[in-house]
């Protein structure tokens, strides 16, 4: 069932057990618990999209991940979520309770999984600095080299040289794009 798409086509009217599912997840959005929606709400709301025609088909959502990836995410999440710099494998390890040889397994079967990190614990620290670097590079009172030195980098330059290698602008040019105003 394709109707007409785009904007000419006009507004497309969604069934009121639609409404009620996106409104239920609304609702959730306030909840001190907010941060990750229960998959049942969720599923809701996407069977109404698909049966409106607003969705081709359902997408599959599960969140049935190995036990051992989950575990891994759970000890990283907070190094990332503190945007953590100096984390090191033992410490992931000893988060996980794993083994750092156990958790490096882990990781490769993470990086396969998902596609992500590149597939080590090299990778994850990379984008834990770049990110942290990102938002200090934010401040309107750090300069480049203070941001460089705060998350490990041994010179601006080295800091630069690893937002060239993730390809992202010079960090001087970041810091004038994600500046905050005043």
């Amino acid at each position: 069932m394709q109707g007409p798409i785009g904007l000419a086509a006009g507004p497309r009217p969604l069934a009121p057990t639609t409404w009620a599912a996106v409104d239920a997840l609304i609702a959730l959005a306030g909840t001190p618990a907010a941060g990750v929606a229960p998959l049942p709400p969720v599923q809701a709301a996407l069977a109404g999209l698909v049966a409106d025609g607003v969705l081709a088909a359902p997408p599959t959502l599960t969140l049935d991940e190995p036990p051992a990836l989950t575990r891994l995410w759970q000890a990283i999440t907070p190094a990332y979520d503190a945007y953590a710099t100096a984390i090191t494998i033992d410490q992931v390890a000893a988060t996980s309770g794993r083994s750092s040889r156990q958790v490096r397994r882990e990781l490769k079967a993470m990086a396969k999984e998902f596609d992500l990190f590149g597939g080590d614990f090299r990778q994850i620290t990379r984008i834990l600095r770049l990110r942290a670097a990102l938002l200090l590079l934010s401040a309107p009172d750090a300069s480049v080299a203070e941001v460089a030195d705060r998350v490990g980098y041994g010179s601006p330059v080295a800091m630069a040289r690893a937002f060239r290698d993730a390809d992202l602008p010079a960090p001087s040019e970041l810091r004038a794009i994600v500046r905050y105003p005043g």
